[in-house]
């Protein structure tokens, strides 16, 4: 029985070196786990910095930019209107060309027309003559 004391005796005393050795271990695993979500924690806030960072410098670009975007519009606009008269403007001329080919072959008909009746007449002259 004596044996059977000292045998339990050392185990009890390993168990307690193990539990030891797993509680220092636990105690070193909580502890690099706590570096790691702080340094985790540190670069999101440094992440989250830098976004803003960026917003506020976007924004403060974008609203520099609003004058030369106005400028831009109304040069647009501009170009519009002078585009919109050049188009009327094309199309007058057009117009004024087909009336004035229209006019020409007109006239070009009566003068073939005439010159038919004068070929007429000076064909029956000379016939008669």
């Amino acid at each position: 029985m004596n044996n059977n004391l000292i045998k339990t005796n050392t185990r009890c005393t390993e168990l307690e070196k193990l539990n030891k050795f797993y509680l220092e271990k636990l105690k070193e695993i909580n502890e690099e786990k706590k570096t790691i979500i702080n340094e985790e924690k540190a670069k999101r806030n440094e992440i989250v910095t830098k976004c803003e960072d960026f917003m506020k410098e976007f924004q403060q670009k974008f609203e520099a930019s609003i004058p030369e975007k106005e400028e831009l519009i109304k040069e647009n606009e501009m170009l519009k209107k002078k585009l919109e008269e050049y188009v009327y403007n094309t199309n007058q001329i057009k117009e004024n060309l087909e009336s004035q080919m229209l006019l020409k072959d007109k006239q070009n008909l009566l003068f073939e027309e005439e010159l038919r009746n004068q070929i007429k007449l000076k064909m029956e002259e000379f016939v008669n003559f």
